[in-house]
């Protein structure tokens, strides 16, 4: 699994693109992050037949609370 930042420019709507174990693309922008990176609500992902869904901690995440 891997995660990158969004421009900071859409912080307030987008915080970060994040793949699921199976490779699929999810856009965290229903979700808030912690100073620590973790994520709320659950995350759940919408791939076709895909059964990931799960509490994550994005780490080295340094963009604070959001």
């Amino acid at each position: 699994m891997h995660w990158k930042p969004c421009h900071p420019a859409t912080v307030r709507r987008f915080k970060a693109e994040f793949a699921c174990p199976n490779g699929h693309g999810i856009i965290l922008k229903g979700h808030s992050i912690d100073a620590d990176g973790t994520v709320h609500p659950s995350v759940v992902c919408p791939g076709p037949a895909c059964d990931f869904h799960d509490f994550v901690r994005l780490s080295r995440w340094d963009a604070g609370s959001i």
